[in-house]
């Protein structure tokens, strides 16, 4: 063949090369892998062994490992004679599939079968298919009987070994490979040694860790941030802070930048340690003698917020001020407080320091708090009762000294305030917060006019309101019902129409709210006819029929003894329209109670059954109330027996209005009763069990039962009133009985036969019948 016919096929060979490459892109069936194979025996031995590596290469997934498996497990099987290069190609492709080691070593075997030597490339692939502890044996025996032949071994062959052993924590094998390196007149490498200090994280050996990184260290090792940060992995995991410390130093002499990830393992080393609060001593000398770099502070600061602790943060950041300050660790303090606002922070471990203490400590030492670090400090301790006075006080604090809080986080301590009910810190931040120049919102006002609701200061809810119209703020109608709301709960009435008044002459229509806001202003004043009068201002002002309305009127009707006027009002509801709820119902059962009904208001609660409602302790209580006014104390001992069926616990309240009923009745054995139920249940008894306790034997005459009673309760921890006490002695020095010194059990003594009788007849029948039927 001419030269010119061999160049005219070389461009035709490479062609269908390129074409035989692009087929391999693509997923290749069983079938196809064999064809491929077959092509090959029609080839020269060179020929075939470059176009198998050449295909070989083209597998670069893992998903393609079995393909290729499946080509050299067919090529083994022809008469090829592959080479060592070939071998090498395969051992690289099988070591990244699954069972990399059984097929990466059957090559190994079958490479030295076929008479070839090994070379570094075979050997490094083995060790890096190696992951099993008997794989790695076997690996390392190769090493030493390739050891003992002279084989020239390079640093890569090394390295794999190293880490194979790495991987299953042979820290000894590891290291007389790493130590094999002089012997063998090669250079250790960084690699090699980040490999040999991995071995050591799971044994927790940081001495031995460090010993090896100091002496690489003195050889000219050139180590990375990588072998930095194994190091410091392996002190972390044995607590070891010595070498923790001794590695940073180290690294800063070689001038390598210590990141947030080394500080972070130099933590993590700190608080695994057995003493924390001597490590932490240590942390402090080393900072301050230049051990650790004074650049390293604050990333300490930040890796020790991160980790909820603050106590060691405040101590990394007072350390930096001692040593002439770093505006780095100012930042990362001021950044932590920054962000306690977004996010989840960590609860504070017991005896360490919280966001806030760390705040009120930076400033007393001369930080400078900024707007947003001061704003998302008093909004993350503003939501727990221990810290929202402080918050406040602090927050008052801020604005003298000129710190600009803004108007939003001002209302959510405010809120706070409110929620907690902590009204006096509430006014002087609002004091503080006019001195500074800050403008208040109707927000700001609102939530003070709350607090005074919830304290019952209608005057001073009246004097906010009034200093909001002076500061120009615009009225709205959530003001107006906080301000009448507070005067309702005040006894205000008259301040209530006033504020009404005001809203009218601005156009703010009123709601439901308003009417009923109103309605219980006079109904907390003893005057029904006005409070008619406020339900008719809503109708007169178009204010649509609502249930909370109704409940209001039905609720003063209740107040002021008018039963009849509150069955009135909720026929007229019910042909208006309105579905009655279970605050209905109580209402009801408790203007009922008021009028001595017993019967209307067991009807009432039937009537609740029916509608499917789901009655609560209040309902419970209400009727018990109803029975103990009309002296039916058995039936209201049933009620408390009936609880447990309606899906009702039973509380204190309910305890002490059924002893109530039993002193009206003077039953004192039911009383007896009541309170054993109370203790079965673990409801915690008061004075005014006990002084109901005694006026139910009072009433019937056992005196002698009283004064046991009295004392029993004395040697319980819920003493009887001194009222109480000065009447019983009075009256048991009438009768002339003693009264014992010494507690002694209670009996209860059998009851009248007239009681008996009575008793029994009503008992057998159920008080509370459970329906649920259709609407």
């Amino acid at each position: 063949m001419s030269s010119g016919e061999t160049q005219r096929n070389q461009p035709k060979k490479h062609k269908k090369d390129n074409k035989i490459t692009k087929r391999l892109d693509a997923k290749l069936s069983k079938e196809e892998v064999t064809k491929l194979v077959q092509s090959l025996e029609t080839k020269s031995a060179v020929q075939a062994n470059s176009h198998l590596r050449k295909l070989l290469s083209t597998f670069k997934d893992v998903d393609d490992v079995e393909a290729a498996w499946t080509m050299i497990s067919m090529t083994r099987k022809t008469s090829l004679e592959m080479e060592l290069s070939t071998y090498t190609r395969a051992m690289e492709v099988t070591r990244k599939g699954p069972l990399r080691w059984e097929r990466t070593f059957q090559l190994f075997q079958d490479l030295t079968s076929a008479g070839l030597s090994f070379d570094n490339y075979a050997l490094s692939f083995l060790f890096n298919a190696s992951s099993a502890p008997a794989e790695v044996d076997l690996a390392f025996q190769l090493y030493q009987e390739a050891k003992l032949t002279d084989f020239a071994f390079n640093v890569y062959s090394l390295f794999a070994l190293v880490e194979a052993c790495a991987r299953v924590g042979a820290v000894q094998r590891a290291q007389l490979v790493y130590d094999d390196c002089n012997f063998l007149h090669l250079p250790p490498t960084k690699y090699m040694l980040t490999a040999l200090i991995r071995a050591y994280v799971g044994s927790g050996e940081a001495d031995l860790a460090m010993d090896a990184f100091t002496k690489a260290v003195a050889q000219g090792v050139d180590v990375d941030v990588y072998t930095l940060h194994t190091i410091l992995k392996v002190c972390a995991a044995g607590g070891n802070m010595p070498s923790a410390i001794e590695a940073l130093r180290l690294s800063a002499d070689l001038g390598l930048s210590i990141d947030s990830v080394a500080l972070g393992s130099l933590v993590a080393a700190h608080l695994a340690s057995d003493d924390v609060q001597a490590e932490a001593a240590r942390v402090s000398e080393a900072l301050q003698s230049g051990k650790l770099p004074s650049a390293c502070c604050a990333g300490l600061v930040t890796a020790y917020a991160a980790r909820a602790r603050l106590d060691l943060a405040y101590l990394v950041w007072e350390v930096s001020v001692g040593n002439g300050g770093c505006r780095a660790a100012d930042d990362a303090i001021l950044g932590h407080l920054r962000q306690t606002v977004d996010v989840n922070r960590r609860s504070p471990i017991d005896g360490t320091m919280t966001e806030l203490e760390l705040f009120e400590k930076c400033l007393q030492r001369g930080l400078f708090a900024d707007a947003a670090a001061a704003s998302a400090v008093l909004h993350t301790c503003s939501r727990n009762r221990r810290d929202v006075h402080r918050a406040s006080v602090l927050a008052a604090q801020l604005l003298e000294r000129g710190v600009a809080v803004d108007v939003h986080t001002l209302n959510f301590i405010l809120k706070a305030c409110a929620k907690f009910l902590i009204s006096e810190p509430a006014f002087e931040l609002f004091t503080a917060a006019k001195k500074a120049g800050l403008q208040p919102d109707v927000v700001t006002v609102t939530t003070l006019v709350n607090i005074c609701a919830r304290k019952g200061d209608a005057k001073r809810a009246a004097e906010v309101y009034k200093e909001s119209k002076i500061l120009g703020l615009e009225t709205d109608r959530r003001l107006i019902n906080a301000v009448i709301d507070a005067c309702s709960k005040g006894g205000e009435p008259g301040l209530a129409i006033g504020v009404f008044a005001d809203a009218q002459q601005l156009r703010i229509r009123p709601d439901a709210f308003t009417i009923s806001a109103l309605i219980t202003a006079f109904a907390r004043a003893g005057d029904l006819d006005q409070a008619f009068v406020a339900y008719g201002l809503g109708d007169w002002l178009d204010v649509p029929p609502d249930i909370a309305v109704a409940n209001s009127l039905i609720n003063a009707c209740a107040r002021c003894g008018e039963c009849d006027r509150a069955f009135q009002v909720y026929g007229d509801f019910l042909e208006a329209g309105l579905q009655p709820d279970l605050v209905t119902i109580n209402s009801l059962i408790h203007a009922c109670a008021k009028s001595k009904d017993a019967a209307r208001a067991e009807a009432t609660f039937q009537e609740a059954l029916e509608l499917g409602l789901a009655v609560d302790v209040v309902t419970l209580t209400s009727l018990v109330n109803a029975y103990g006014e009309a002296k039916r104390p058995v039936d209201a001992m049933k009620v408390l027996q009936d609880a447990p069926s309606l899906d009702v616990k039973p509380n204190r309240v309910m305890i002490n209005s059924l002893m109530s009923a039993m002193a009206l009745s003077g039953r004192g054995d039911l009383a007896i009763e009541t309170l054993s139920a109370a203790a079965e249940q673990r409801i915690r008894i008061d004075q005014k069990t006990t002084d109901s306790l005694l006026e139910a034997f009072i009433a019937a005459g056992e005196l002698r039962q009283a004064t046991v009673a009295w004392q029993f309760a004395d040697w319980m921890g819920t003493p009887c009133s001194h009222k109480m006490k000065e009447r019983l002695m009075c009256l048991c020095k009438e009768a002339g009985v003693a009264i014992p010194l010494t507690p002694i059990s209670l009996s209860v003594s059998s009851p009248s036969k007239r009681a008996t009788s009575g008793a029994s007849k009503r008992a057998t029948r159920p008080i509370i019948k459970k329906r649920t039927t259709s609407q």
